[in-house]
């Protein structure tokens, strides 16, 4: 009611807000609301008039792998296609749109998998040839997640036409910097907007101004300090988005992203993967059956001087325990 008759419609732009997900085993509930804005002709006298339209959407998606406790799900939505419909209401005038709106979701899954690997052995009897690969691991050594608000006033230049309606504000966030710092987080970023408005004048009806608004957040992590080296990285989403024209005729906009973050490291583990004992050679011990006094020194492990030495662990670590102190005085039987 109150809104023109559609006539032809000159321009549709569609956003998606508040998107939420929750993974229970295969399954993925994916929530959210789509945000079309229409521009378009009365059927009348063919001025200019804009609506705007939310529709809720949820769906649920089979995924591959079973999401186990803990497991994240990071939704990704493209819009493939639009259609719509105008339709006419109670009182015979076009000013129902029916739409469709197809949206791709691309869902990653994100989870702690642990997995048991070999990544030394020794013999006591036999000398051992052994095979090793590396793999490179990146893990999440700390978390984070929080909002921020970015707020600023949208000026016209001095000369453009003066806006008489907003018709829509397409926005999007960009990421310029995160570091950690000291267990926190540091992010950098900016809103791009373009404001598309109706304008006073007859020659220019459509007009659009852009304003950028930088914001910065510092966020507490959770886990582990991450180094000065770690990855940042980060997830901005674009939660929700007001603007209000005053009384100035300025636009007045406000948008609240939501982060998650994380501080990523990458690791190199070495890993055997194949054994040959040597059969032409002597194991080299030192002098078997004999006692050795030897004092532990920086960065010694029960596993590394049983391994020098030739020493069954299970006998090493009865005698001298596993726990060990630089300059302890241990007993060595081989």
């Amino acid at each position: 009611a109150g809104k023109a008759s559609i006539g032809e419609i000159l321009r549709t732009d569609v956003r998606i807000l508040g998107r939420e997900s929750k993974a229970a085993g295969n399954k993925v509930l994916i929530k959210g609301d789509v945000c079309v804005s229409t521009l378009y002709l009365a059927d009348s006298d063919e001025s200019v008039h804009c609506m705007e339209h939310q529709l809720p959407f949820s769906e649920i998606i089979s995924i591959d792998e079973e999401a186990g406790d803990g497991a994240e799900i990071v939704p990704e939505y493209h819009v493939l296609n639009l259609s719509w419909n105008p339709q006419q209401d109670m009182d015979g005038d076009r000013r129902l749109l029916g739409a469709d709106v197809n949206i791709r979701a691309i869902l990653r899954l994100e989870q702690n998998i642990s997995a048991e690997v070999l990544n030394d052995v020794y013999s006591t009897r036999k000398n051992l040839d052994v095979v090793r690969d590396s793999v490179n691991v990146t893990s999440a050594v700390a978390k984070t997640a929080g909002t921020v608000i970015a707020s600023d006033i949208v000026t016209i230049d001095e000369g453009a036409p003066e806006i008489q309606q907003i018709y829509n504000v397409i926005a999007n966030t960009k990421i310029a910097n995160a570091r950690c710092e000291g267990g926190k987080i540091a992010v950098e970023g900016l809103v791009d907007a373009e404001v598309l408005y109706l304008s006073n004048s007859a020659d220019t009806p459509i007009c659009s101004v852009h304003k950028e608004i930088r914001f910065m957040q510092t966020l507490d992590t959770i886990g582990s300090a991450a180094g000065s080296d770690a990855i940042c990285d980060v997830q901005a989403d674009l939660s929700h988005l007001s603007y209000t024209l005053n009384l100035a005729g300025e636009v007045e906009l406000r948008a609240t992203i939501a982060l998650d973050v994380q501080a990523l490291e990458q690791k190199e583990y070495q890993y055997v993967v194949n054994i040959e004992e040597r059969e032409d050679e002597a194991p080299d011990r030192h002098q078997p059956y004999c006692l050795r006094v030897y004092f532990v020194r920086e960065g010694d492990t029960a596993w590394n001087i049983a391994k020098r030495y030739k020493i069954n662990l299970n006998d090493f670590t009865a005698r001298n325990g596993t726990e060990l102190a630089v300059g302890q005085r241990l007993i060595l039987q081989g």
